[in-house]
Parts: structure tokens; sequence; C-alpha cells
């Protein structure tokens, strides 16, 4: 299960902070190619579990951009892990359970979706279309997953992904401290790795 993370630190925080960032202020993980013979892609569950608006204070907004490595349009969700795993119940799915440049999956096995992604009314942040799909959300407690998939939902997804937040408590502690704020993700799919880019523990 993945967990919310608070590593304090000294130097390094200029560096990180001022390289690791995007065009729009968000510190980036590197991206990772993941694939499924399936019709689904998901992250670990990610569980926030805060004082009231604690999360978002330290973690901002966070964000998961996919692009295809195949010719038809991406999808790329993010929902609450119990609505993803009714709409996904029965459906071929990969989870990733490790998300770095070697991934470590689980497999799921079933049929196709019922339905589209995109006609699914369970997502807090969608995109979907060719080229690169970025979604953005406010971090906030409960239990999350990412999912990717083929825009039609048809079989065999292939993706390059990145993840990532604004991480606004690194402007708090600039001068002195080093907050680094890890958000392990799963699409069973993704760690959202913040500031610090390690390989996360699996328990």
């Amino acid at each position: 299960m993945a967990s919310l993370t608070l590593a304090v630190g000294g130097a390094g925080v200029a560096i990180v902070n001022g390289t690791q960032r995007d065009d729009a202020g968000y510190l980036m993980s590197d991206s990772v190619t993941l694939g499924s013979g399936g019709y689904a892609i998901t992250s670990p569950d990610v569980e926030i579990d805060g004082a009231g608006a604690l999360p978002h204070r330290i973690l901002g907004d966070a964000k998961v951009t996919a692009e295809t490595n195949g010719d038809a349009a991406l999808f790329v969700g993010v929902a609450r892990t119990a609505d993803v795993k009714n709409y996904l119940g029965d459906v071929q799915t990969t989870r990733v359970s490790v998300f770095a440049d070697d991934p470590v999956y689980e497999e799921q096995s079933g049929g196709a979706p019922a339905t589209a992604p995109g006609k699914s009314d369970i997502w807090v942040a969608q995109q979907s279309g060719t080229g690169p799909q970025s979604i953005t959300w406010p971090v906030e407690n409960g239990n999350w997953t990412v999912v990717v998939m083929n825009a039609d939902s048809s079989r065999g997804v292939s993706a390059d992904v990145t993840t990532g937040a604004t991480v606004p408590v690194i402007g708090w502690i600039y001068g002195g401290l080093f907050v680094a704020a890890g958000l392990t993700l799963v699409i069973g799919v993704v760690l959202l790795v913040v500031a610090i880019r390690r390989k996360p523990n699996v328990s």
C-alpha cells in the first residue's frame, strides 16, 4: 500500500527545486515506459491520510503525464480506488506495483471493459487524445488510483509516464531544510515521486 512520507534533510534543495521542475512548476519524476497486453494499466493504490488540508499544503497539486507509444489515442485519469475497482473489476488489467526504470507488474485476468473510459463519470481528472496527455488535481485525503488506457478501450496499452507535484512546502523552508514528500502511486501504475529519485520500498 502506498503511503505519504516526509523526509527532512539538509543540502540539495536548491538543486532539486531548480532543476526538476517542469514549465508549469511541478517537480517531476523521470519518464518510465509502461506496457500491458490487457486493457488498462493502473497505479498502486495511493492512500492519503493527513490532518485536514495538510496533504495539500505539503504536496500541493499532483500531476501525471502519459504519452502513447502506439497509434491509438490515449486516456489518463485518476479516481477513487473503490470506483476504479468497480469499473475495472472484471477487466484484464496490469497493475504497476513498482514504478521504476524496470517496472514490476501484477496481472489481473479478465475481459474487455463494458464502456470506454471517457464515458465513465468516476474521474476526478481525465484527459484523452494523441500526443502527451496530462492531468492535474489537488492532493486530498482518500484512496486514489491512476489509470492509463487506450481511449477507445482497445487491448494493448503502452505509454511513457511521468508523475509529480508542486510541493509548496519546499518554498516554506527553502532557506534551511529540505523536505521531500513522496506519494507511492499505481495507474498499478504509478508512484508519485517528488523531489528525491529513489526506488520505493515495497511492503
